[in-house]
């Protein structure tokens, strides 16, 4: 599986809300990172003057919030120039670096800071990560298409373990049935359950994958007869007994009228998602000036 990410590359600035800081491991632990007011002072300075902008305002608007970790990377320079809004990147691992936080990356060289929030009201919507449980939400949106595709969400290996993906939906339902839609090798799903506020499981089947092992899809519908409302299900999958990646794009649950629920959020036992690739630093950058 090669995972085709996107990453945003528009250059836009940077002022005040960095509220924390730590610095990154690495060879050059001993030299302290500035204070949050001076690198803020500096990222901002750096971002106007390379877009033309006048000085910085006594109250500028925040943008991003809550700085995470720095790194220091000099040879970026070459790729990315002296500053970057290189954007949103949940990669963990970066120029030796490691175990770094999901977040939004800003290049001042020779550093990368990673900030948390993006405050903007102009920012826009984070999409899902490519295979993520969160590909799981909402109505099928890979389906009636099959195959290894990131709109749908896989676990982190295709055979290693069993695997499970669990769901929270908006408001409670009385299902009379569990719609999945698999999308890429089905017939891994063997048991579900819900899951009520407290975290206790209770079954509500057990079995055979309706749609069999070895189609390219299938939605696999199983009929259930809940004692109560349901928020929040958990799917598991028998992941070993059918070779590849089971993905799954959308699960629905039918109620008593007949009306599907589609999932609101959802996490799982482990995702691709979390195999990235660092920045591609090949790909030029692209100025923009706010307006």
């Amino acid at each position: 599986m090669t995972p085709s990410l996107r990453f945003p590359l528009l250059l836009s600035i940077l002022t005040t809300g960095i509220l924390q800081l730590s610095p990154a491991g690495g060879a050059d632990d001993a030299q302290q990172p500035p204070a949050p007011a001076q690198a803020n002072q500096q990222i901002e300075a750096a971002g106007r003057n390379i877009a033309g902008l006048p000085a910085m305002p006594s109250q500028p608007r925040s943008r991003y919030k809550t700085l995470l970790k720095w790194i220091e990377v000099p040879n970026d320079a070459e790729a990315y120039g002296d500053f970057c809004d290189f954007g949103f990147w949940s990669g963990t691992s970066y120029a030796g670096y490691s175990d770094l936080p999901a977040g939004y990356w800003v290049y001042l060289a020779p550093k990368w800071y990673i900030f948390k929030e993006d405050v903007s009201s102009s920012a826009a919507p984070q999409r899902p990560r490519p295979w993520s449980p969160e590909q799981a939400t909402g109505a099928p949106d890979t389906w009636p298409k099959s195959g290894d595709l990131p709109t749908a969400w896989a676990s982190r290996t295709p055979d290693g373990q069993r695997e499970w993906l669990q769901l929270t939906y908006a408001s409670p339902v009385r299902p009379t049935a569990v719609l999945i839609y698999e999308t890429f090798n089905p017939g891994a799903v063997d048991r579900v359950t819900s899951i009520d506020d407290k975290g206790n499981e209770t079954e509500l089947w057990s079995g055979t994958d309706p749609t069999p092992a070895g189609k390219d899809k299938g939605i696999c519908i199983i009929p259930v007869q809940a004692e109560g409302d349901v928020k929040c299900i958990r799917i598991y999958l028998d992941s070993p007994k059918v070779p590849g990646w089971n993905e799954i794009d959308a699960v629905g649950l039918l109620d008593e009228k007949g009306v599907t629920k589609w999932a609101a959020s959802a996490t799982a036992s482990s995702t691709y998602a979390d195999v990235t690739q660092p920045p591609p630093t090949e790909v030029p950058v692209q100025l923009y000036q706010l307006r």
